[in-house]
């Protein structure tokens, strides 16, 4: 397994602005499916909360400048990657104290890369397959799609935030 980290893609001014926009949205109750939304409400797991603003091309509702943050992001993950990629998704996460995330997989497929984009430091993270990384404020971590992964909120700090993405790249074979 292979998780590539890229440091330091915003500058800190920047990423405390995507929180302030972040403080103002309306989140719905992280989940699979809108019908297990209802359960997780009263489970004794928290999940957390997420804000999709673009899913397959298109944006779910009002354009937010949060998909203008978003596709930044994911230009300079490119850039540094230098690689061609189609972008497929973008959701902003928040995990309040000791939330976690049931281990999922963000598509079946091979074909896809994931990309969690810490906005700012908090003792909670992400853990891919067996390997647990902590948030570092504009650190990017990318991953197969396919691999097992689990969010984790924070156990000390009030709230984690983060960007997730999926990718596809674009082989440009003659």
């Amino acid at each position: 397994m292979t998780v590539q980290i890229l440091d330091n893609i915003l500058p800190k001014e920047t990423n405390l602005k995507i929180i302030k926009q972040l403080s103002n949205v309306r989140w719905n109750i992280a989940c699979d499916s809108d019908k297990d939304r209802f359960k997780k409400i009263f489970s004794d797991k928290n999940s957390g909360f997420s804000y999709a603003t673009f899913i397959d091309g298109k944006t779910p509702g009002d354009e937010t400048i949060l998909n203008l943050f978003g596709f930044i992001i994911f230009d300079i993950i490119t850039d540094r990657l230098k690689i061609k990629a189609e972008l497929i998704r973008i959701y902003w996460n928040m995990y309040l104290k000791k939330a976690e995330t049931e281990p999922h997989r963000d598509t079946d497929s091979t074909n896809f890369k994931s990309v969690l984009y810490s906005l700012h430091a908090t003792d909670g993270g992400i853990k891919i397959e067996n390997d647990f990384y902590v948030d570092k404020m504009g650190q990017a971590k990318i991953f197969n799609s396919n691999l097992l992964h689990q969010g984790f909120g924070p156990l000390n700090d009030n709230v984690r935030f983060n960007l997730n993405i999926i990718y596809k790249e674009i082989n440009e074979s003659k």
